[in-house]
């Protein structure tokens, strides 16, 4: 008996070989359309005198693929967030990226961080997110905002408040006594059942805004959202 021949499954191809081939100006736009928008956690080095910014957030890839690449990334990336005594050198792209401030790490500072920052580099950021353990208080409500200063940032597009599970404590305890979390951070969308919970949440953001704006007509309320966090795929 003759064997049925089979048809040959198409296969996705994994590599595009004939892309130095194409025209350079359409690689060009390929590399622009290819920079990712990031979360860039940005931290302080507490146990450093000087007080350093740094962030454990990989450097954009694109950096590090080849020279157009890089060209097109260094038009876009700008090395970010010096302090007094050391230089910028944190990759940020105001146009694409997110500033994430992280509870494991602000919870720890008590000195103030918006009004630090050159106002040049405070006009350019669009995007933030903070925790709500470092933005939040948890005792009266409300926004405290002592220490970050986002007041400072007049140019915001978009606020994203994260929060954590409504059973998670209050920062008045050691919660992350075992250093930085880690793993691939992305910000998901809060389930149907806890939403009623966050509600007071973004009343707080939209109040604290409002109030800027009262003394400030020329400013505009940016997109409020209240988020949850995912290290590595697992809810934190």
């Amino acid at each position: 008996m003759t064997e049925a021949l089979q048809k040959p499954r198409a296969t996705k191809p994994s590599e595009f070989k004939l892309f130095s081939n194409l025209p350079s100006e359409l690689r060009l736009k390929i590399w622009t359309y290819a920079l990712p928008g990031r979360i860039v956690e940005l931290c302080q080095a507490v146990r450093d005198n000087t007080m350093p910014f740094y962030s454990p957030t990989t450097n954009p890839s694109l950096l590090s693929v080849n020279h157009e690449s890089r060209t097109i990334a260094l038009e876009n990336y700008i090395l970010s967030f010096p302090n007094d005594t050391h230089p910028a050198q944190i990759y940020f792209s105001p146009s694409v990226d997110t500033l994430f401030f992280p509870a494991w790490c602000w919870l720890a500072i008590d000195t103030a961080f918006g009004s630090t920052l050159p106002e040049e580099m405070k006009d350019k950021v669009r995007r933030v997110a903070i925790e709500e353990l470092v933005w939040c208080d948890h005792w009266g409500g409300g926004v405290e905002d002592e220490v970050l200063e986002i007041c400072e940032f007049k140019n915001l597009e978009e606020v994203v408040l994260v929060v954590r599970d409504p059973g998670f404590p209050c920062p008045c305890f050691p919660l992350f006594v075992d250093g930085p979390e880690r793993g691939v951070l992305e910000f998901v969308r809060i389930a149907e059942a806890e939403s009623g919970y966050y509600e007071k949440a973004m009343e707080s953001m939209r109040d604290y805004f409002e109030s800027i704006l009262q003394g400030n007509p020329e400013r505009k309320i940016p997109e409020l959202k209240v988020m949850r966090a995912k290290r590595d795929g697992v809810l934190v």
